[in-house]
């Protein structure tokens, strides 16, 4: 006789595969709260002129890292443009990055669905 499977839970959300909408939709509210706090942070770096800030997020976010060729306004439309485009594993890995650098404040719900977060 098979053992039925455990169905796990995490913010009061079944975990399951394929994913289901409530899923989706708590991950979509996650990643726009994330997106929010990287551009409030990015933007407030940007308007102080902390060069060296700027490119550490913009790096988190892009994965890449901008020469002392590019200008700071540059670098930051690069940063905007890539966090609208940004997919939800892609700030799964960098945004608790980004609040151990101290840039973001940590979220008290996270995605739900990647192996590492249930």
């Amino acid at each position: 006789m098979k053992k039925a499977k455990e169905i796990t839970t995490k913010y009061g959300i079944a975990i399951v595969k394929p994913w289901s909408s409530e899923m989706y939709e708590h991950n979509e509210k996650v990643a726009e709260q994330m997106k929010d706090n990287i551009f409030v942070v990015l933007s407030n770096r940007y308007g102080d002129d902390c060069e060296d800030a700027v490119r550490e997020i913009t790096a988190e976010i892009t994965g890449l890292h901008y020469g002392f060729g590019y200008t700071l306004d540059r670098i930051f439309e690069e940063a905007c443009t890539e966090l609208d485009r940004v997919q939800n594993y892609w700030l799964h890995e960098s945004y608790p990055n980004l609040v151990k650098m101290g840039y973001c404040p940590a979220l008290e719900q996270g995605f739900v669905g990647y192996s590492d977060s249930e």
